[in-house]
């Protein structure tokens, strides 16, 4: 009786193609540039709301454009002095690159994108009036060619 030859040629290819499938598989896994860019601003956004509902000394500073920095400190003291948060919570965000919206999958955008905009509602109490208030607040996020987020920042809605 003759035997047939080890059935090298089948292992062999499907090894490769278990392996080609695994290969393929975990390359999927790994996040697109644009969901590690949103992951990376929503802990920014998160960081920013965070020290300025606090009243931190630095108030979010370090995300707000250079060139509105001074003003923005001073505004935000002013701020400061005269109301207390109640609640905060975040609406909805838009996402755009190079001006034009991105479709948005639930709460991430569906492609590469450049800027934000993130509506707040926040509940407050502005003194010298006991009454509290809410207002809708947009923050305008911006890429920088340095890879860096920058907020540029407009408290005049808590004043209307």
């Amino acid at each position: 009786m003759k035997r047939s030859p080890c059935p090298a040629f089948p292992v062999k290819t499907g090894l490769f193609l278990g392996l080609l499938l695994l290969s393929v598989s975990a390359c999927s896994m790994i996040p697109e540039s644009h969901e590690r860019d949103f992951e990376r601003l929503d802990k920014i956004i998160r960081l920013y709301n965070n020290e300025f509902e606090s009243k931190s000394d630095a108030a979010g500073s370090m995300w707000v454009k250079n060139e509105m920095k001074a003003e923005y400190l001073t505004k935000v003291k002013e701020l400061y002095d005269r109301i207390n948060f109640v609640s905060s919570q975040t609406i909805s965000i838009v996402f755009k690159n190079k001006g034009k919206m991105i479709v948005q999958s639930n709460t991430s955008p569906g492609g590469d994108f450049d800027e934000a905009i993130v509506s707040n509602r926040y509940e407050y109490i502005l003194a010298p009036s006991v009454s509290l208030k809410t207002k809708i607040i947009k923050q305008h996020w911006a890429l920088q060619p340095n890879g860096v987020w920058n907020l540029a920042p407009d408290l005049s809605p808590f004043y209307d």
